[in-house]
């Protein structure tokens, strides 16, 4: 058998053969990282350009005299002289390049001088100048300059492992075996057999003779094929023939060699000897000079040695044995076993996730390396059996939390499966103390934990199949990293975990008013014996802590994580049902919680005497609960059980679901009000009547799935009479999110509130290494708005189950080492936290007018049209809908400013809806939208007493009125003034009445005035006040002034009167910019007023004490 590399092994082991009769048994040096096992040194010359030489350089010839290519790069060649102080790291150091295919020479150019003959062209160049008749040179598995020599600086086991070749020639004193012969200027010393033969001795294999270069251009050596395997008797070679490890192993799980004797040699890469708990034996790995070319069969086994220790890691050794199978892997018992000397062998690199379910068999007892990130994905059974479960790069997550039961889930968990590995310490026991697995290679602590998604790169360790001391663990391939590897391979040893995941150190910060929880305490009972089954039911086992140390380690750390949540409303699963008395369970906790933080902090909601019922939570050893903070919610309506038999039994034979708990809750601040319902469903492990149906939802699915649609029911008849819409789910529904009963809760409208705001990858608990949750918070459409964030408290799945409160199975010191009165490690599940702002008032609507305004008309008229905005604030939900409608049509959703054209008084009402579902009174709101035309004011009497001006036409008294506080004021009747300005046949007069005398006709507009005093034609609209009315009069020759219409009208100081008379011979009268109605003047007047213009002015009546305003008016006509 060969070793890994071509020669410093063999000469380290005849040193150490002789050294067995002093040195311990089992003392040997490293292993080395082989890279080629015949990879060798074939030539040295030192004399090169030297006188009489026959080359100018010096140079070292290196050949492949194996039968597969091999990789150059990482390697070099290193030289030292043959007894001087110098280190090989002190020349220079020469780095290689490309491959080498099998018999084929590579060659290195070093220094040179003026004489010879140039060299054949180098495969790589350097400057290390030789001597030319003695020296050392070694080619590395190293890119860096060694810093030993091997005589006045000893090389150490980690640079004698980088060695892969050695010659030494002259008087050298580091050396294979024995130095090569002294040389000269004109001979170099030149591996026999053209390069094959090697047999770990210098003097053995080279020869001095003329020197010889070779390149990789010159005609390759390939060297003779290995000699065939011995004869086998029987399926392996017979003793005293060595049998290959590969042949011992086979294709399958199954030796074809089992119950036979054989003879192995190789070296030994995982060393776990010694009595019970240990493995009670060690791992050979083959040379890999012999491994078979046959990717599945393994090049390593097991050797069982009872409880003896004679083998340390690295040595080179010759067993002889039965082979057989134990509970799985095969094994060789040891009958004799002989320390040759010290081997070298490489971890094989394995990939993840793997190709099948047996694909680790061809590498069992191996030394394995996985290149990978590996990521924490399980840890129950660290404290047990000091194993945890990895997976690559990220953890495994449970399929049918991603997707319904079905295809895409199954091929989830096929590629789960392929994807974990369990990684063991070092020994076959339970209960391990230390318990070597914690961060930073340092062991399990309260202070150190091991949290899931924390990682280790580049893991080496040896593959076996076993179990981990107890049938409990089962047999499976476990990857042992643990012993003295580090020193051996960096990555071996005790991995040195990396904290991927830290641990949170408060809450998450979800926001709101308010803060519910669910939170599963992991059987919180008081009581350690004489347990029933609530106050009516039989005998039970009590659960929890088993006495009282236990359980003040409990409380301690169940009271730190609510203390740190601060919930407004807690929600608990597994709490002891023993009814609500002075002694109950639930008030022993909130007893400490409040000794925690001040008298009446917390209460809890006492279901029996709030329903009348003893036991309303029903007689199963758990059940749920409420406590709450009555400083910040108050209980209202009525509390609720849901006890029937329909959930309780979710329709099979016998009661499997634990009762539901509904409570209404009152905000103090806002008075909004919220429905909080915890629950807790039967479990995936329980019996019931239909069998798993294999789906990956596990067990009782059905009886879930009817428990969930009747708690939708149920919570739609408003089981706490608070006619309230808003309703929160919460507790341990044992479902994963896309599970039977979670989507039906989603049909029935409850939004899944952890997918919301924590994503598909969110997770609360883990099982058989793969995480999800099944703690729920789940809103209808109205709470929903007032949720602020959701999100799981990582501080308990992500935890190692032994760092709970138990004492069992610990030692003495891990009772104090792996515990501490803090929140880690509370349950088993981690607690929901959920934020709240409740909105118990509706939104508030507010519109908003725009549009042209005459300004003469009142300010809630517009000119033709007005445009209506609506805007809605909400400071809570926000608001979610505004609708309106217009003179009592439909309501329609208001999605953005609308207008009102035409002339009308409309009634706009409308109203908005807010997230909870809170809906404002309607509102209402007068639009006035007339067409009365917005011409300038001709005068606005702003001025002193006096006539009218310039500006008017007409004769009139002065005592017919005066102008006093910028105003006009009639003393008696007159003739008309008018504008001078002649107007078109479309024209508008109007005026401000400032004064009203009610005992008389007022003054009138006078419009199409034509003629002196108007006599030709004139129109005249006045006010009645006498009769309430307004008066249109029409100038017919020879009739004088006609009544055409009156229009019942009714007008105060301040008020607006207006006409337009139009071309086509009627009046338009306004009140307050209002049309009242339209005057025709043809049945009276003919067509003297059609077509007609002239101009307008006021016609004084003889009305004392009446007053007015601001007159205007103009030519409408385009």
């Amino acid at each position: 058998m060969r070793s890994a590399f071509g020669g410093i092994r063999r000469w380290v082991v005849l040193v150490l053969v002789v050294a067995f009769a002093f040195a311990p048994l089992g003392a040997g040096l490293p292993v080395a990282r082989a890279v080629s096992a015949d990879l060798v040194i074939s030539q040295v010359y030192g004399g090169g350009g030297n006188s009489g030489a026959p080359y100018t350089n010096d140079f070292v010839e290196i050949f492949n005299r194996g039968t597969t290519t091999v990789s150059l790069s990482g390697l070099s060649i290193q030289y030292a002289s043959a007894t001087g102080t110098g280190n090989f790291g002190s020349n220079p150091v020469v780095l290689l390049s490309g491959s080498l295919a099998p018999g084929q020479y590579y060659l290195v150019q070093l220094a040179g001088g003026a004489t010879g003959a140039p060299l054949p062209p180098p495969d790589a160049t350097g400057a290390i100048n030789a001597s030319a008749s003695a020296g050392k040179f070694a080619l590395v598995n190293s890119t860096s300059g060694l810093a030993c020599n091997g005589g006045s600086t000893p090389c150490t086991p980690a640079q004698l492992a980088l060695i892969i070749d050695l010659v030494g020639y002259g008087n050298a004193n580091f050396f294979e075996g024995a130095p090569a012969p002294t040389l000269s200027n004109t001979t170099a010393a030149l591996r026999n057999g053209n390069g094959c033969i090697e047999t770990d001795n210098n003097a053995n294999d080279f020869s001095a003779g003329p020197p010889n270069p070779r390149n990789t251009s010159s005609p390759a050596n390939p060297c003779s094929a290995p000699p065939p395997p011995p004869p086998m008797m029987g399926n392996c070679p017979d003793v005293p023939n060595l049998s290959l490890i590969s042949q011992i192993q086979g294709t399958t799980d199954i030796s074809p060699c089992a119950t036979e004797e054989v003879l192995i040699e190789g070296v030994v890469v995982g060393d776990f000897e010694g009595p019970s708990p240990n493995l009670r034996g060690f791992y050979v790995q083959e040379e890999a000079a012999d491994w078979d070319a046959d990717p599945l069969t393994s090049e390593g086994i097991f050797v069982f040695n009872g409880n003896n220790n004679n083998v340390s890691l690295g040595d080179l050794v010759r067993v002889r044995g039965t082979v057989s199978e134990f509970q799985g892997q095969t094994q060789i018992s040891a009958a004799q076993i002989t320390i040759v000397g010290s081997g070298t062998a490489d971890p094989v690199d394995v990939t993840m996730p793997f190709s099948s379910a047996d694909y680790l068999e061809r590498y069992e007892g191996m030394l394995v390396r996985f290149p990978m990130k590996l990521v924490v994905t399980e840890h129950f059974q660290l404290g047990r059996f000091g194993q945890v479960v990895m997976s690559a790069e990220d953890r495994l997550y449970q399929p049918t939390s991603l997707y319904p039961p079905g295809p895409l889930a199954n091929a989830l968990q096929a590629a789960n499966d392929l994807n974990r590995i369990i990684v063991d310490d070092n020994l076959q026991n339970q209960n391990p103390d230390p318990i070597l697995f914690g961060r930073g290679g340092n062991p399990l602590s309260a202070s150190n934990t091991l949290r899931g998604g924390d990682s280790v790169t580049g893991l080496i360790g040896v593959m076996t199949y076993t179990w981990a001391g107890n049938a409990a663990s089962g047999n499976a391939y476990r990857v042992r990293p643990v012993g003295d590897l580090s020193d051996l391979w960096p990555g071996g040893g005790v991995p040195a975990f990396v904290a991927e995941n830290p641990r949170p150190t408060a809450p998450p910060n979800v926001g709101g008013s308010i803060t519910v929880v669910g939170m599963n305490l992991l059987n919180y009972f008081n009581t350690f014996s004489g347990c029933t089954n609530g106050l009516t039911g039989g005998a039970t086992d009590c659960r929890g802590a088993e006495n009282a140390t236990e359980f003040a380690r409990q409380t301690a750390k169940t009271v730190a994580a609510i203390v740190a949540l601060n919930p407004t409303v807690l929600g608990v699963i597994e709490m002891e049902n023993d009814g609500y008395g002075p002694n109950s369970a639930i008030a022993d906790l909130v007893n400490r919680l409040n000794a925690a933080t001040a008298p009446g902090t917390y209460a809890f909601i006492d279901v029996d005497a709030a329903t009348g019922q003893v036991d309303a939570l029903g007689n199963d050893a758990i059940k749920v609960g409420i406590i709450y903070q009555p400083a910040l919610v108050t209980p209202v309506g009525q509390t609720a059980a849901l006890n029937t038999p329909a959930f309780i039994t979710g329709g099979d034979s016998a009661p499997r679901n634990r009762a539901a708990l509904a409570q209404a809750f009152a905000e103090n601040a806002s008075g909004g009000r919220f429905v909080v319902t915890v629950n807790h469903f039967k479990s995936k492990g329980s019996a019931c009547d239909a069998p798993d149906a294999g789906d990956g939802q596990g067990n009782c699915n059905i009886v879930r799935t009817n428990a969930a649609n009747t708690l939708a029911a149920w919570l739609a008849t408003d089981p706490t009479g608070v006619n309230d819409p808003d309703v929160l789910i919460i507790g341990d529904l044992n479902s994963y999110a896309k599970e039977d009963p979670i989507r039906a809760l989603e049909a029935q409208g409850y939004e899944n509130l952890i997918e919301r705001f924590g994503g598909p990858n969110a997770y609360s608990y883990v099982f058989n290494g793969q995480w999800g949750y099944l703690d729920y918070a789940l809103a209808n459409a109205s709470l929903g708005a007032q949720i602020t964030g959701v999100a799981e408290w990582h501080i308990n799945a992500d935890e190692p189950t032994v760092l709970d409160y138990n004492t069992n199975f610990k030692s003495a010191g891990q009772i104090s080492s792996l515990y501490a009165p803090d929140f880690y490690r509370t349950s088993d599940h981690d607690p929901v936290v959920v934020g709240l702002n409740l909105d118990g008032a509706p939104p508030v609507t507010v519109a908003s007018v725009s549009g042209p305004v005459n300004p003469l008309c009142p300010a809630d008229c517009y000119a033709g049209s007005a445009t209506v905005t609506l805007s809605a604030s909400d400071d809570r939900s926000g608001v979610v809908a505004i609708a309106y409608r217009v003179d009592g049509g439909a309501f329609q959703p208001y999605t953005a400013p609308f207008t009102l054209s035409g002339e009308g008084n409309y009634t706009v009402e409308f109203f908005a809806r807010d997230g909870a579902g809170n809906t404002e009174p309607v509102q209402s709101l007068i639009v006035k939208v007339s067409p009365f035309p917005a011409l300038p004011t001709l005068d606005t009497f702003n001025r002193a007493n006096g006539r009218l001006g310039a500006n008017w036409s007409g004769t009139t008294q002065l005592d017919q009125y005066r102008i006093a506080g910028n105003a006009v004021t009639v003393e008696k009747g007159g003739l008309a003034l008018w504008r001078p300005t002649v107007f078109g046949p479309d024209q508008e007069a109007f005026m401000r009445l400032t004064a009203i005398n009610p005992n008389g006709q007022h003054h009138a507009l006078a419009l199409k005035v034509r003629g002196s005093g108007g006599r030709n034609g004139a129109l005249l609209v006045s006010y009645d006040a006498v009769n309430q009315q307004v008066v249109v009069e029409a100038f017919v020759p020879g009739q004088g002034f006609v009544t055409v219409a009156t229009y019942a009208a009714t007008l105060a100081a301040g008020d607006t009167l207006g006409a337009w008379a139009r071309a086509d011979g009627t009046v338009e009268v306004f009140v307050r910019c209002e049309r009242i109605g339209i005057a025709d003047t043809r049945p009276a007047a003919g067509n003297r007023y059609v077509g007609t213009g002239g101009q307008i002015g006021v016609w004084f009546h003889s009305t004392a004490g009446a007053g007015f305003d601001d007159f205007g008016g103009g030519d409408l006509t385009p």
